[in-house]
């Protein structure tokens, strides 16, 4: 609690004292903490705030309140204790204090629900969030898989195409290689044949003559032969 000073009226009736409450916070900066009522039709008002406004607040409270009823007594407390402030002062039987005391605490609990609001709303979204971006990771991650695959069927066909051409190109390439062969063979036979020809004694005519055309006659087998025939 406050440890500044305490001021007090006691008035009888209630008429006065709401006449010393509307005074003293009118003529010195003081906070009215309310009034307590007490036997016999006796009301306290009480007052607080630094020593000189309480001082003069009580002064001019007793003076407005004497002219409508009886002022029984006023008294100021420079510096309470701080169990005279919790156990007599701010006590629940004080009017206006007890009001504001509620309303401090519906204040704080309204503060605190609302704040459990905030929090619980503030989870919903960040869960919401959460599951939103989950569900765009998956979306993502498909998409991914579509487009691999596609570039893999893609890359497949394309490797497909390749072989495909390597195969006819090697094709082509055996189907020049045999035709080349059968013109060099065809070439060589020819050449075979024309050798043939020319190789064979043009004296004997016997395949198995050593000699071959244009050399020495000697060489021929039935040379001896030939020569006798001529002879």
């Amino acid at each position: 609690m406050s440890r500044t000073a305490i001021g007090m009226v006691e008035t009888v009736g209630l008429l006065a004292a709401y006449e010393a409450a509307d005074v003293a916070v009118k003529s010195a900066n003081v906070k009215l903490i309310g009034y307590e009522i007490s036997r016999g039709g006796m009301v306290v008002i009480k007052f607080s705030g630094d020593i000189g406004a309480v001082k003069s607040a009580v002064d001019a409270a007793a003076i407005a309140a004497s002219r409508l009823g009886k002022v029984f007594s006023s008294h100021v407390i420079p510096r309470p204790h701080q169990d005279i402030d919790k156990k007599m002062i701010f006590t629940d039987d004080t009017v206006g204090y007890k009001k504001d005391k509620n309303l401090a605490e519906n204040v704080e609990k309204t503060s605190e629900e609302s704040k459990e609001i905030v929090e619980t709303k503030e989870s919903k979204e960040e869960t919401e969030e959460a599951d939103i971006e989950d569900q765009l990771k998956d979306v993502d991650l498909d998409e991914q898989e579509e487009e691999i695959e596609a570039d893999t069927q893609e890359s497949d066909e394309e490797l497909e195409t390749e072989e495909t051409e390597v195969l006819e190109s090697e094709e082509e390439l055996d189907l020049e290689e045999d035709d080349d062969e059968s013109e060099y063979e065809e070439d060589e036979s020819e050449e075979e044949i024309e050798k043939d020809d020319g190789d064979i004694c043009n004296l004997c005519g016997d395949p198995d003559c050593p000699r071959r055309k244009g050399e020495l006659r000697t060489d021929c087998i039935h040379y001896d032969e030939i020569m006798g025939t001529d002879e």
